[in-house]
């Protein structure tokens, strides 16, 4: 008879033990969810019901609405989602890779200017940038709304990508150039390809 290993009863044990604390966890995080969906799809749901006692359509109804302006205010939310992510990689980029790759005088500077708008209060930064939008025109208008929403998300896109760049070996560039590809070329084929998994 072949004795158990040590810690062989241990792990039995554990591992149903971790199971249980994983399905808690998963339905303590999926509850508000739940919660919503069924408020959503309920007319009248009040304590102690465990389920609503009627279910409508009403509340969806009525945010469709043209009164309601749902669908151009989602069209115009991925709209400005779509152009401040391409605005931020556009910029930063450039600012990850010399962030990441080189070492330059004033580096710690360059940081800590791009790290400036989420180190202060996000009230002030505010209060700031409605200010000189107000006076620049650009209170409401699509410029001026992505420009406030660049300015948060500008400092978490150079750190990410400033991560990737420090393991980032640029020998294959090179040798996409010297194999005559342009600088298009080695972006698209090179760049991009080995810093995809930092971008999703």
């Amino acid at each position: 008879m072949t004795p158990n290993p040590p810690g062989g009863a241990l792990a039995r044990t554990t591992k149903p033990r971790g199971l249980g604390i994983l399905i808690l966890l998963f339905f303590a995080a999926a509850a508000p969810f739940v919660a919503f969906m069924l408020n959503a799809f309920s007319f009248r749901w009040f304590y102690p019901q465990l389920v609503p006692a009627e279910w409508s359509l009403r509340a969806w109804t009525r945010i469709a609405a043209p009164r309601f302006g749902l669908f151009p205010a989602l069209a115009n939310s991925i709209g400005l989602a779509l152009l401040v992510t391409l605005v931020s990689l556009a910029i930063g980029l450039p600012a990850a890779r010399a962030l990441g790759m080189r070492e330059f005088k004033g580096k710690r500077l360059a940081e800590f200017f791009i790290l400036a708008p989420i180190m202060v209060p996000a009230l002030p930064v505010g209060m700031g940038l409605s200010v000189i939008f107000a006076r620049l025109g650009l209170a409401g208008t699509w410029l001026g709304v992505a420009l406030a929403q660049l300015v948060p998300v500008l400092p978490y896109v150079v750190l990410t990508l400033a991560a990737v760049f420090r393991g980032y070996d640029d020998a294959l560039e090179a040798q996409a150039r010297t194999l005559g590809a342009g600088p298009l070329r080695v972006f698209l084929s090179v760049t991009i390809p080995s810093i995809a998994p930092g971008l999703s």
